[in-house]
C-alpha cells in the first residue's frame, strides 16, 4: 500500500467509525483524569448481561419473537389494530429481552407491513421506540441501567416493581392516548410464520 491508499483508507475509516474513535479518545482522556481500577468493574452485572444476551440469542435463533408477532398480527384487520399489536408486542417484549432487541426485532416487521399495506409507518416506528423504552423500565432485565441499579442496590424483585410499576402504568396510558388518536382504516396484510 502506498501513502495515498493509506490516507484514503484512513479517511474512510474515520467517516465510518467516528463514534468508535470518539469513544476511544474519551476513554483515554478519562483514564488520565482517574486511573481505572479492577474494582470499578461490577462482574455480577456483566455476568447477568452476558446470560441475558445468551437467552436473547437463543430466542433470535429460534425466531420466537418473530413468530409471536406474526401470529398476533394475522388477527388484525385495521390500521389501529395493527398499530396496537405492534406497540403491545414491542412494549411487552422489551420487558423481557431489552428495549434494543425489541426494536431490532419488530421495526423491520413494521417496515414490511407498511410496504405491503401501503402505509407510512414513520409514526408507528416512533411509537414503537417509545413503547420499547417505556416498557423496558418495568423489569431489571429491560435495560442495562435497570440491571445495574438492581444489582448495585440489592433490590429484591418486589421492591424493584414497587418503584417501577407506577411509571409503567402511566406509560401504558400515554401509549393508549397515542393509539386512540391514530387514524383508522381497514387493511389487508398477509403474513406467514417464519
Amino acid at each position: 500500500m502506498d501513502t495515498k491508499e493509506i490516507w484514503k483508507f484512513s479517511k474512510s475509516f474515520v467517516k465510518r467509525e467516528g463514534i468508535l474513535l470518539l469513544a476511544c479518545v474519551m476513554a483515554v482522556a478519562s483514564s488520565l483524569a482517574a486511573v481505572p481500577k479492577a474494582e470499578y468493574i461490577d462482574w455480577r452485572v456483566l455476568v447477568l448481561l452476558y446470560c441475558l444476551m445468551l437467552v436473547v440469542g437463543g430466542f433470535k435463533k429460534r425466531r420466537v419473537l418473530d413468530n409471536c408477532a406474526v401470529r398476533l398480527l394475522q388477527r388484525c384487520i385495521s390500521l389501529r389494530q395493527i398499530t396496537a399489536a405492534l406497540l403491545l408486542i414491542t412494549f411487552i417484549s422489551s420487558m423481557l429481552v431489552t428495549n434494543d432487541v425489541a426494536l431490532i426485532t419488530f421495526v423491520p416487521l413494521t417496515l414490511i407491513i407498511g410496504k405491503e399495506a401501503g402505509v407510512d409507518v414513520g409514526k408507528i416506528i416512533v411509537w414503537q421506540t417509545l413503547a420499547a423504552n417505556l416498557g423496558s423500565m418495568l423489569t431489571p432485565m429491560g435495560n442495562p441501567q435497570n440491571l445495574f441499579l438492581y444489582a448495585r442496590y440489592n433490590f429484591d424483585i418486589i421492591a424493584f416493581f414497587n418503584v417501577t410499576w407506577i411509571p409503567t402504568c402511566l406509560a401504558v396510558a400515554l401509549l393508549a392516548v397515542f393509539l386512540m388518536r391514530q387514524q383508522d382504516r381497514q387493511l389487508k396484510v398477509s403474513l406467514t410464520s417464519v
